[in-house]
């Protein structure tokens, strides 16, 4: 599966993200406690 757009709008604590991905390498950076890893697991909660 190829993920080119994420939108969280609320979940686990972000009020609204929307991301989009291209084609290649996509990386997401950020401080500490910034949402990375909420990013990232939040596909295993979509149905």
């Amino acid at each position: 599966m190829i993920i080119s757009r994420i939108t969280l709008s609320p979940f686990a604590g972000i009020p609204h993200l929307d991301l989009s991905f291209t084609d290649g390498l996509n990386v997401i950076l950020g401080a500490n406690e910034a949402g990375k890893s909420t990013v990232f697991h939040a596909p295993d909660f979509c149905p």
